[in-house]
């Protein structure tokens, strides 16, 4: 990103997700058209909540014989 950013086919980003979280000390920490915030979305009730709500489905779709809508192999 810090490599595009530089060579201006982009203008300006804004992140909370890095490659490695916490993130590392990245190029991006220090240019200003790039926004960083941290990655705690998850963390609110309401997305906690959809969590919760979409495991419920995918369990209940398995002991029904069906596919889950969220697998992983």
């Amino acid at each position: 990103m810090s490599d595009i950013l530089i060579s201006e086919r982009i203008t300006g980003a804004a992140i909370d997700v890095r490659a490695t979280e916490p993130p590392d000390a990245s190029p991006l920490d220090a240019m200003e058209d790039v926004i960083l915030t941290p990655h705690i979305a998850a963390l609110k009730a309401e997305a906690q909540e959809r969590v919760v709500a979409s495991l419920c489905r995918d369990v209940a779709a398995v002991l029904r014989g069906e596919t889950p809508d969220h697998l992983a192999t």
